[in-house]
């Protein structure tokens, strides 16, 4: 079973004589998974994500796996209500043409996340947040 589960996320396998080894300091349950999300402002209950980005990491930072980083298509109604902050930083960083021209809906974005997650996470896995203010 183990062989089976590691095969499926592709952690090197050791062979030294009759055993075999797996890749001990990349252990599923000690996998850090990092979300980057830019949104169209800080208060989630009017500002909605515009881009995801997603890193897998060992408990010493080693990158393990880089996942999608995708920019979310939000329509001009979203946009002329985005805080001032993230519009200035957008307009001048590119982002905000990235989002208009995007083919991206939130559904399809959150579902290659998920999907990319399923490789690298264990279900019910302990989540720690961090949210760090502009």
């Amino acid at each position: 079973m183990l062989a089976a589960a590691v095969k499926n996320i592709n952690i090197p396998i050791i062979r030294r004589g009759m055993s075999t080894l797996y890749h001990v300091c990349d252990k599923i349950e000690q996998r850090i998974i990092w979300i980057d999300c830019e949104m169209t402002g800080l208060n989630v209950e009017k500002q909605t994500l515009c881009e995801i980005a997603v890193i897998v990491t060992d408990s010493e930072l080693n990158t393990i796996a880089t996942g999608p980083d995708i920019v979310i298509h939000q329509p001009k109604e979203v946009l002329d209500n985005m805080e001032e902050w993230p519009r200035k930083t957008f307009l001048e960083n590119g982002l905000m043409e990235k989002i208009i021209d995007s083919k991206y809906s939130m559904t399809k974005a959150e579902d290659e996340v998920i999907e990319f997650l399923k490789l690298h996470a264990l279900p019910g896995s302990k989540l720690y947040t961090l949210s760090l203010k502009q």
